[in-house]
């Protein structure tokens, strides 16, 4: 059973490098705003077609979300490669989630049940899901990622874990930022379906 268990937690493991509990939908956010006086949307050449019906604060900070996130699992996939709970990792996730001890929590067990996970997923697309930004830059976005874990391995006592064929899924992303700070937290990670 616990050879089980440890196969079902890699799957999961690798298909979502991190991937929380909670329904991303949930947080204080809104659709893409309508016009109106105080902030027209105005699409621009430069801006992709998915963004057309956000306004260019709200543009900026989508973008500067996908940045945060990026960026955050670039560090991430560092991390559970080593598959130890360092203190380093401990200041990582306290700046850059929101819920920083359920991230820890699960690096933790990772490191005793001595899971790493090596390599990189690849991101295939990355769109809003719903983007709410305050005049104060404050503000919640959810990212839709699709995303698919081939070439990552799970790694257990130095032992790779079978996993099941990687196929593309969708990973929901809430992504938040509270003034003073300048840059955008994980919140949330839920994986979706197949994308």
């Amino acid at each position: 059973m616990r050879r089980r268990t440890v196969v079902v937690v890699a799957f999961m493991v690798a298909t979502c490098v991190s991937c929380g509990v909670g329904d991303p939908d949930s947080a204080t956010s809104r659709q893409p705003s309508m016009p109106s006086a105080a902030g027209t949307p105005s699409p621009t050449t430069s801006s992709p077609a998915y963004l057309a019906g956000y306004s260019a604060r709200e543009r900026k900070a989508y973008a500067a979300a996908v940045d945060s996130y990026e960026s955050f699992s670039r560090t991430q996939e560092v991390l559970l490669a080593k598959g130890k709970a360092t203190s380093r990792a401990r200041t990582f996730y306290k700046k850059y989630t929101a819920d920083w001890r359920s991230y820890w929590a699960r690096l933790d067990q990772r490191q005793q049940a001595h899971l790493r996970v090596v390599g990189r997923s690849r991101t295939i697309s990355i769109r809003p899901g719903k983007v709410g930004v305050a005049p104060d830059g404050s503000g919640a976005i959810t990212l839709r990622v699709c995303g698919v874990a081939r070439g990552v391995k799970v790694i257990q006592h130095g032992t790779p874990v079978p996993q099941p064929t990687a196929t593309p899924h969708l990973v929901k992303v809430v992504m938040v930022r509270t003034p003073p700070e300048s840059w955008w937290r994980v919140f949330r990670e839920r994986l979706g379906t197949t994308c």
